[in-house]
Formats: structure tokens, C-alpha cells, sequence
């Protein structure tokens, strides 16, 4: 069987999607960033111990937002060892997977096309909910295959128990004992199954109640300050009222003295009219 050809173009696809620091996968999301290694090749031969001034076109060309994150805290705070190690330590990694192209080797036996195959099929984690429903589905189908060939084993022991040899009887009944364990560890789980889905909606029912608790004192307190707002409000408004009052005594009172200026008298007239 002849070995499928390693092009140039299908490895270069694979390292411009790969961290050229780490080799990790590049994401492509709007919340990542790629940078280029060329404008921090110094910091880079300076704390990940990588030289990528003499890069072909064979390496990539990109640096992945975690690699970038770290490169800045070691500028900010480079009196730490244990960050400058931790950097050297991801560099090394990476050193391990950036090899020369060899279009003579196979795509399965070189290390950046295979560490990428394995990083795209990696993919997207299975949530605690997945992972239970995917073992307890596994564990149905092994439990079912069980029962099923002990079933099988049981008739037929049952249809040859006066033509076999001593001990057929012993065989059947540890079968039926078998199967009736089966049977009482589906039970098992599936009560256990039941317990935790009971345990999260007690949970979720709890969360809920608080969260209303909380509104209703949020509500309760941005009544009370409207009120309050109003209260002030109206005082303000009565103060204004007593000292319109106040000045218009004042000025009849000095009317009925005769002790305005002519100044003062046209205010009063004015104030009248109003």
C-alpha cells in the first residue's frame, strides 16, 4: 500500500491554525485575536526560548491569545521565577511538535499534521448531563445483551436438562440469579438517576424563591423612596407657599407705615397686580 503524499500546501493549513509558542489551536472566534510572532520575536527568543527570526514557510506565522496573555504578564513582572519557568516549560512543549517539512514521511508520521488532526477532534466537551445519559444508555444496552444470552442459556438448559450431564439444574439457577442481580442494578441506577434530577429541581426551586424574595424587597424599597421623593416635594412646595405669604405681609406692612421708597412702592404695585 503506497503512503499518501505529504504536500506542502496541506501542512501549511494545518500550522497557520496552530500557536507557533505552543502548538495549540488558534480559535477563530471574535473574541480571540491571532498575532503575528514577527513583532515580538525578541520577547519570544527572550522568555519561551524560541527563535522565530529564521521561520520558513513551513511554521506558523500566528502566536494564540494565551501565549500572548502570558508573554505580557512576564513584561509586567519580571521578578517572577516561577512564571518565567512555567513560560520555558510551554516552549519546550512546543519545540517538540515544530519540525522541518519532509515531503518524503507520511501526513500521519508528521507531528504538526498529527497534533493538529488531534486538536480538531477534540472539539467541544460533553456537559455532566451528556455524559450521564451517554454511560447510562452504554450500561442499558450492555445490561440488555446480558440478560438476553442468560435468557437464552436458561431455555436451553431447561429444554436439555434430562439429556445433559449432573449439574445442569446448578447452571440454570445460577443464571436466573445472575439475571435477577442484572435486573436489581438497572433498579439501583435508575432510582439513583432519579434522587439527583430530584436534588437539582430542589435546588433550582430554592434558587427561584430567593431570587423573588430579592425583587420584592428591591420593589418594596424603591416604593418607599418614591414616597419619600414626594414628601420632599410637597414640603418644598409649602416653604415657598409660607414665604410668599411672609414677603407679602412684609410689604403691606411697610405700606400701611409709609416708609416705602418709590422703588419699593412700584414692587408692590407690581406684586399686587400679579
Amino acid at each position: 500500500m503506497e503512503k499518501s503524499p505529504h504536500s506542502l500546501t496541506d501542512h501549511m493549513a494545518c500550522a497557520d491554525k496552530m500557536c507557533r509558542i505552543c502548538a495549540n489551536k488558534v480559535q477563530t472566534n471574535k473574541s480571540s485575536k491571532k498575532f503575528l510572532c514577527v513583532s515580538y520575536s525578541s520577547d519570544i527568543l527572550l522568555y519561551f526560548n524560541i527563535d522565530t527570526s529564521n521561520d520558513t514557510i513551513c511554521f506558523s506565522k500566528y502566536m494564540c491569545a494565551k501565549c500572548y496573555s502570558r508573554l505580557c504578564n512576564i513584561k509586567r513582572r519580571p521578578d517572577l521565577p516561577n512564571t518565567l519557568l512555567a513560560a520555558r516549560e510551554v516552549g519546550e512543549r512546543g519545540k517538540d511538535v515544530w519540525v522541518p517539512f519532509d515531503k518524503n514521511i507520511d501526513p500521519s508520521e508528521c507531528s504538526v499534521c498529527t497534533k493538529y488532526c488531534a486538536l480538531r477532534k477534540g472539539g467541544k466537551g460533553m456537559t455532566q448531563r451528556k455524559r450521564l445519559r451517554e454511560k447510562w444508555k452504554i450500561f442499558k444496552e450492555e445490561q440488555r445483551a446480558d440478560i438476553t444470552s442468560m435468557n437464552k442459556k436458561c431455555n436451553s438448559s431447561e429444554g436439555m436438562e434430562q439429556h445433559t450431564k449432573p449439574g445442569t439444574s446448578q447452571q440454570v439457577s445460577e443464571c436466573c440469579i445472575v439475571s435477577s442481580s442484572s435486573e436489581q442494578m438497572m433498579e439501583h441506577l435508575s432510582s439513583s438517576t432519579l434522587d439527583v434530577n430530584t436534588s437539582r429541581r430542589d435546588t433550582e426551586y430554592e434558587n427561584t424563591s430567593r431570587r423573588a424574595t430579592e425583587y420584592e424587597n428591591t420593589s418594596r424599597r424603591a416604593t418607599e423612596y418614591e414616597n419619600t421623593s414626594r414628601r420632599a416635594t410637597e414640603c418644598e412646595q409649602q416653604l415657598d407657599t409660607v414665604a410668599i405669604i411672609y414677603n407679602a405681609e412684609i410689604l403691606t406692612a411697610q405700606a400701611q407705615a409709609h416708609t416705602w421708597t418709590p422703588l419699593l412702592y412700584l414692587l408692590y404695585l407690581q406684586h399686587q397686580c400679579n
